[in-house]
């Protein structure tokens, strides 16, 4: 299962609580306890993230959820939104307007509540990598010096994603 977000951030720390708004109830109807992977696109689109160069951004899990009118959203929810900018109720409705044309304040949402579980690191510029990225030629892989381990772009290039068993890794 994926969470998409359209060209903003998910502005939340690993083992951090957060919101995301989202129209109608889909993500109502998921399970607590449902992992799913994060994801920041350039643009909407149907079909999986990595087919569409999308930049993996790390795990959440589904703890609550709640549901009604966007303009009955407590603020308690608003205050967790995980897109620090949308934390103010008319930006988060014009983030919305934006993400959904025609879109209401009357119009029913879905707070997903999640815990963010893991945050992508990426090693693009660590000094372990070979060949750089700058020396890299066709078909020839990156590996990380430490690990051993080859190391695949991930999204938009030159985004090369840092192993979960790094031993370098900061969190």
């Amino acid at each position: 299962m994926q969470l998409q977000n359209v060209r903003h951030s998910f502005d939340l720390a690993e083992n951090e609580i957060g919101v995301t708004i989202r129209k109608g109830t889909k993500w109502a109807e998921v399970t607590i306890g449902q992992t799913f992977d994060l994801w920041v696109c350039q643009e909407g689109h149907a079909g999986l993230c990595r087919e569409h160069g999308c930049e993996y951004q790390g795990t959440g899990v589904k703890i609550g959820w709640w549901t009604g009118p966007l303009n009955k959203l407590p603020f308690g929810l608003i205050e967790l939104e995980h897109n620090r900018m949308a934390r103010d109720p008319q930006v988060l409705m014009r983030l919305m307007t934006q993400a959904y044309p025609g879109f209401r304040a009357k119009d029913i949402v879905t707070a997903l509540i999640y815990l963010r579980t893991s945050k992508q690191s990426y090693c693009d510029t660590c000094q372990h990598l070979t060949p750089k990225e700058d020396e890299q030629r066709p078909r020839v892989s990156h590996y990380c010096e430490v690990s051993g381990e080859q190391i695949l772009h991930c999204g938009h290039h030159p985004r090369l994603p840092q192993p979960r068993n790094c031993p370098l890794k900061k969190g």
